[in-house]
């Protein structure tokens, strides 16, 4: 199933059917250069002022919202029930008999 569908998205690889964006303005670029023409370099913009996050908040909060999620799921009860079950027996069998 996997090499039909391998088959069936490929295709001969025909360069001319793509253009090289980067290399195209390097080319210009260094033509204008060699003619004498000087480009202005166009300083790249400053990034803008970031936010700064607090990691250990984003921490505690993915952490408080992975438990409300695990309380609110189908099988939360079933899993405190067979805890206290398994308690219980634990229990039971560490008692001694006289």
């Amino acid at each position: 199933m996997a090499q039909q569908l391998i088959a069936s998205l490929s295709e001969e690889f025909l360069p001319e059917r793509h253009e090289d964006g980067h290399r195209q303005r390097v080319l210009e670029l260094v033509e204008a250069k060699a003619a004498g023409k000087e480009q202005p370099v166009i300083a790249p913009a400053a990034p803008a002022a970031a936010t700064v996050v607090d990691l250990m908040a984003a921490l505690e909060q993915s952490v408080a919202d992975a438990k409300k999620a695990r309380k609110r799921h189908p099988s939360a009860g079933k899993a405190k029930a067979a805890k206290r079950t398994t308690k219980k027996a634990a229990k039971a069998g560490k008692r001694k008999s006289a």
